[in-house]
């Protein structure tokens, strides 16, 4: 599995190279991260908004692009921002990474900006709100920006954290983009649950007008249910489950090994599954009721 870039910089060892000229590489017992070109190592910092500052700084000195490009290569730059954008962060951490892009430099918010539009990450349910008025074309600022910001997403991230209100108004994001003709690249949607209770995971509305270009659907468990929870979910196999998807063809659940119920309650509502990915390993597949044939397994550890 690839390695993960987590935001209190605890994973494991990460290491780019652009065209064998560069290096990205992240300690993995502390919280150095370093930036090197060739053998010669450009940049350190510990954390991200002291990473930020410290580009800032830098970049604020250079006249010309040609000097910027001469100390930090963009394809280094892009992956980068591409690899803390994608890191496993609070959603608080998120925002300051996001307002911080934006007042770096000009190359550097035009990356981000391309980034974080091509997978979007909604923490809250303000931050849902705002992208809304965007897709609208409510917000005078992105109306230039209107048709490549509308083309650009291919995945959408809901971070949904205890007591959120987040999960409750991901249904008018989805009801938005089936009615109408937004994100015509939107393929993935990602639900990344923190601390999570039996009503998160089995809002029967929550998947109801879940477009049919959506063809995957991942989801994070990233802590254990409640314990008042934990008897309820052991249950999901004697009922039906909440919701039905028709068309989804890929399925990725991570963070439920131990409550296996599920997986089966969302294999059930899947008719058309070619594809399920999980971080677990299954000694009898009918143990996650999955009755066709046609379904593979992809483990990822």
């Amino acid at each position: 599995m690839q390695s993960q870039w987590t935001s209190d910089y605890k994973a494991q060892k990460i290491h780019y190279v652009a065209h064998t000229t560069g290096s990205l590489a992240l300690d993995p017992n502390g919280a150095d991260l370093s930036l090197s070109i060739g053998n010669r190592k450009v940049f350190e910092a510990s954390i991200v908004a002291l990473f930020c500052f410290t580009f800032r700084t830098l970049s604020s000195t250079m006249s010309t692009h040609r000097q910027y490009e001469a100390l930090l290569p963009d394809d280094i730059l892009w992956e980068i921002i591409s690899q803390m954008w994608h890191s496993s962060m609070t959603p608080r951490k998120r925002v300051d990474f996001m307002e911080s892009s934006l007042q770096i430099n000009r190359l550097w918010m035009n990356m981000f900006t391309r980034i974080a539009y091509r997978d979007v990450y909604i923490t809250s349910k303000i931050h849902l709100n705002r992208y809304l008025r965007i897709l609208r074309r409510e917000n005078p600022i992105y109306l230039p920006f209107k048709d490549l910001l509308n083309t650009m997403c291919r995945t959408i991230t809901f971070e949904i954290e205890p007591h959120d209100k987040t999960a409750d108004v991901m249904a008018d994001l989805l009801y938005m983009v089936k009615a109408t003709n937004v994100l015509p690249n939107l393929h993935t949607l990602i639900l990344r649950y923190d601390a999570f209770s039996y009503c998160d995971v089995t809002r029967d509305y929550q998947f109801v007008d879940l477009p049919k270009r959506i063809q995957k659907l991942e989801i994070h468990f990233r802590t254990t249910p409640s314990a008042s929870s934990w008897n309820t979910i052991n249950q999901l196999e004697e009922s039906d489950p909440p919701w039905y998807l028709p068309h989804l063809r890929r399925l990725a659940i991570f963070g439920a090994k131990d409550y296996q119920d599920i997986v089966s309650c969302y294999l059930l509502s899947c008719p058309q599954l070619h594809t399920l990915e999980i971080d677990f390993l299954v000694q009898n597949p009918r143990q996650l009721h999955l009755k066709r044939h046609s379904t593979s397994f992809l483990y990822s550890k």
